[in-house]
């Protein structure tokens, strides 16, 4: 459950201009900024940290509270897509929570391995088959003789991560969360005002809300088991 006044701050970069946004629980917008910034010129990277200043003293007056931390959304065509289809064979055996979960924490640490300079944002089902069945929904525990999951890791350059939380640091501030914006594209809501699309699609995803998106969760976290958090996509 959200908290009706907890506040999301989003800062999103695009191609020529950065975008501020805060807005709450109810996906109210409290503060909205646009700035359009050369980021070809040095000049204007060296003053992105006193713009990014300014709009969170802004914002935390807007709000009446400090902003410890904010969301970035990067719109800058640098995401990599990589799709994988994990499979295993059961011979007519039961598939548990356990094997959907070490499949796909089995994929995971194949792309961390594999593609050490780049960061995962999101980690996307898009399919899912029984005895090469494409399935839309499936029981907790089921027999096959085999299944496969598609998954759609999402990535950026750690590079390009490790300097987006530097930048933030210079001004006290963490970083809850990257999004990338062609995911949150993806997944808005067309019925909904535009300028409510992207903060509400936003906030799902920090979330963890979107039915397609796997949560990767600590495994000390009690509150959300991993595969609790999997397993809501398919059982309705």
């Amino acid at each position: 459950m959200i908290k009706n006044n907890k506040i999301f701050v989003f800062l999103e970069f695009k191609n020529l201009k950065i975008i501020f946004t805060a807005c709450n629980s109810n996906y109210e917008n409290k503060y909205s900024n646009s700035i359009t910034l050369d980021f070809s010129s040095r000049e204007s990277l060296e003053n992105l940290s006193n713009i990014i200043r300014d709009n969170i003293i802004k914002i935390e007056k807007k709000i009446g509270e400090f902003v410890n931390e904010i969301n970035i959304i990067l719109d800058l065509n640098k995401s990599i897509n990589i799709k994988l289809n994990i499979f295993k064979k059961k011979e007519n055996l039961e598939v548990t929570h356990q094997d959907i979960k070490y499949l796909i924490q089995d994929a995971r640490q194949q792309i961390i391995e594999q593609n050490k300079n780049l960061t995962i944002l999101h980690i996307v089902l898009e399919n899912f088959y029984i005895n090469k069945i494409k399935k839309t929904e499936i029981l907790k525990n089921f027999s096959a003789e085999d299944f496969s999951i598609i998954l759609n890791f999402i990535c950026y350059p750690s590079e390009d991560i490790l300097n987006f939380k530097n930048l933030l640091k210079k001004n006290q501030i963490k970083v809850n969360k990257f999004i990338c914006s062609k995911y949150l594209e993806s997944i808005l809501e067309k019925d909904l005002p535009e300028e409510l699309q992207i903060s509400r699609a936003g906030i799902k995803t920090i979330m963890g809300m979107n039915e397609n998106e796997v949560q990767i969760v600590p495994k000390t976290s009690k509150k959300h088991p991993f595969f609790e958090r999997l397993f809501k996509f398919f059982l309705r």
